[in-house]
């Protein structure tokens, strides 16, 4: 065969080559698309795993047995402002991700309140609302009102509606949101939680107030809707001495003071039968009105005439509760905030204040030199002491799933060394090696009574200073838990007897009274008829009370949390205005400890869920205070403009560009493979 036949014959193969391969592709394609069709699978190749649903969201997923249907009042897409448009977009993403593992349980249906009359009147009818946006464009500053809330109907009998939910471009908040309202309209029953909260403190009479102090009570936090979804909590009376109902398997606690030795037996007979305990005390009450006075007061865990002290029979159990306040002097406080006056106006400052604070999720092993700097050590011995005896602000593995609150003047609980036989204790979150512990003084206002804040200032931190300055650097407990065969209190003891009832005087014979003489009329007793007490709750029995227990149970937990304040109505509600302090988590750790002490692990993963932010900025840090506000709007769409064409661009370019390296190269070999065969 002479050369330039074989030439043709060779251009005809690469020719028809390139058609199977042309043809194959296509086929392939075509084929991927009709099982795309019908299959649907995700990949995330973020390193973060961001858009993966959590575990925690799964297993919610998996106990959905019938149709959960969610409807979607959203505005249209298009009517949404440039700031919003990838929140929407991220949301209708989780919302179709949940349908998806759900194996078609759940459903979704999206109505545009904004184009039909109807739709609009039933979404007001549900509560769903729109909200008010502003949308810059250019020069134009307008308002649009967009509507983006959420209706959950499961098997035609529960339902909850979100009027609104913000606009958010990372998939965790979302799921964060929903996942737990998922979890309370899917569940059947709901765990049963006992409570019981003493009686708060008379408002302070003091007659620096100007205004009433409002009331520290707990009753608006136990209502909210987020824990009466998900737990029915009972209120439980150890007033007459009853022990703890047989049917409840946790108990918390809120401020308890004035323990009769009665109530001490219950609390310990619950533990030993191997219930959940949960404790949220303090030392001090502080007075909090609108003007701040800050007047201090005791708060007696014992009542008057009581033979056992609380704090002893807890350290029985494991835990060490101090009866002084805690402060930590950080750089992580939460400031006082003030008004200064200004002629007409007014200005709002801020002062350290390190009563207030968060346990920080430090380790402060690995800062013993940076804590030995500061205190001014030099001894490379006290800074490896150091190193070996501080620990992590949080204990992550333990206290996982735990929101991390601000404490208000907290008191500090430790574990006792060492725990009793049998018994596990871990501290989930501690102070920082900055704190001690001290009586506080009769006023923790750091302005004063008087008008002169600086000098009320400067004399409040001298006073912190000098404190600081002759304690040694020691770390406190904030929140313990502690599990095992807790020992009884009351081994070997008396058995503390009911409160004495009162007589009942028998029924006269009306056949005793002289005849003519009309007996006394009696009236009704606004309490009702009498009841006798029994062991338990409600109406008692006439039977004997149970054997005392001496060892508890399989399933025993006590937790302390070394703080009230922070799950009070007014600090939760905000009632302080401006200058606060306002407890933001409060309830969200009150409702994520009730999941810890439950076992309920369905949402421990979604407060856990981080990820860094490695998104592209279109402004730099900063750099938007340094353009004119009405350029701003503008110069942000000129370089979102700008990243997606380059996005859009360079990633075909390089592909291309290697296409045609790879085929340089190919092509070289090949020459080369053929001038060494003599072709």
């Amino acid at each position: 065969m002479n050369p330039a036949t074989l030439r043709s014959s060779r251009e005809t193969g690469w020719v028809l080559g390139i058609t199977l391969h042309v043809m194959l592709l296509v086929l392939i394609l075509g084929m991927v698309l009709f099982l795309a069709s019908r299959w649907r699978a995700r990949v995330d190749l973020t390193a973060d795993r961001v858009y993966t649903l959590t575990d925690s969201t799964r297993r919610v997923l998996e106990r959905i047995d019938q149709r959960l249907l969610v409807e979607a009042y959203f505005s249209a897409d298009e009517e949404l402002t440039a700031a919003t448009r990838e929140g929407r977009r991220t949301l209708r993403n989780v919302l179709d991700e949940y349908a998806q593992q759900s194996k078609g349980r759940i459903v979704v249906q999206y109505f545009d309140p904004a184009s039909d009359t109807e739709i609009r009147k039933k979404a007001e009818r549900l509560g769903i609302q729109a909200q008010r946006v502003q949308d810059l464009q250019g020069t134009t500053l307008s308002t649009k009102d967009i509507w983006q809330g959420l209706r959950f109907r499961y098997g035609g009998q529960k339902q909850k509606v979100q009027p609104f939910i913000g606009f958010d471009d990372r998939p965790a908040l979302y799921e964060a949101l929903l996942t737990p309202i998922l979890k309370a309209v899917t569940v059947t029953e709901r765990p049963r939680i006992g409570v019981i909260q003493w009686a708060a403190e008379p408002p302070s009479t003091s007659a620096r107030y100007q205004r009433q102090e409002p009331q520290k009570a707990f009753g608006k936090l136990l209502d909210l809707e987020d824990i009466r979804d998900r737990y029915e909590l009972v209120g439980v009376d150890l007033s007459r001495g009853q022990l703890v109902p047989e049917d409840l398997g946790t108990l918390v606690l809120l401020r308890p003071r004035n323990l009769t030795d009665r109530q001490k037996y219950a609390l310990d007979q619950f533990l030993m039968r191997g219930g959940k305990l949960a404790i949220f005390a303090d030392t001090d009450d502080v007075s909090l009105g609108q003007a701040r006075v800050m007047d201090v007061r005791r708060i007696g865990y014992d009542a008057e005439g009581s033979g056992f002290r609380f704090v002893e029979q807890l350290a029985h159990y494991g835990a060490v509760l101090h009866e002084k306040a805690l402060l930590d002097a950080t750089t992580g406080a939460v400031p006082f905030q003030f008004v200064i006056p200004m002629g007409n106006q007014s200005a709002l400052a801020r002062t350290p204040y390190p009563y207030w604070f968060p346990p920080q999720d430090i380790d402060w092993s690995a800062r013993a030199a940076d804590v030995a700097r500061v205190r001014g050590v030099t001894d490379p011995a006290v800074v490896e002491t150091y190193r070996r005896v501080f620990a992590p602000g949080i204990d992550r593995e333990a206290a996982r799933g735990l929101v991390t609150p601000v404490f208000f003047w907290p008191c500090a609980v430790d574990l006792v060394e060492p725990l009793p036989d049998a018994v596990r204790g871990q501290m989930l979150m501690r102070s920082s090696p900055f704190s001690i512990l001290e009586r506080l003084p009769q006023s923790v206002n750091p302005l004063g009574a008087g008008t002169e804040f600086e000098a009320s200032i400067n004399r409040f931190n001298q006073r912190i200073a000098e404190v600081m300055a002759h304690e040694p650097p020691q770390q406190h407990g904030l929140l313990v838990a502690l599990s095992g065969e807790f020992p009884s209190w009351f081994a070997g003891r008396a058995i503390p007897p009911r409160p004495t009832e009162p007589k009942v005087t028998p029924p006269k014979d009306p056949l005793e009274d002289p005849i003519g003489e009309q007996p006394p009329k009696e009236e009704p007793s606004p309490l009702g008829p009498p009841v006798e007490l029994g062991s338990g709750a409600g109406p008692a029995a006439k039977d004997a009370e149970p054997a005392p227990l001496t060892r508890a149970a399989a399933g025993a937990q006590l937790v302390i949390v070394a703080d009230s304040d922070f799950v009070r109505d007014d600090l939760i509600l905000g009632e302080y205005g401006q200058v606060g302090p306002v407890s933001q988590l409060g309830a969200s750790f009150f409702l994520t400890l009730l999941d810890w002490l439950a076992q309920d692990r369905d949402l421990f993963g979604l407060t856990g869920k981080q990820f860094t932010d490695r998104r592209q900025r279109v402004l730099e840090e900063g750099e938007q205070t340094r353009i004119a506000p009405e350029r701003l709007q503008e110069e942000i769409e000129s370089r979102q403009g700008a990243l997606r064409w380059r996005n859009a661009v360079v990633p075909p370019l390089l592909f291309v560009a290697c296409g045609v390296v790879g085929l340089i190269v190919r092509r070289a070999r090949k020459k080369q493979f053929l001038t060494g065969v003599g072709g």
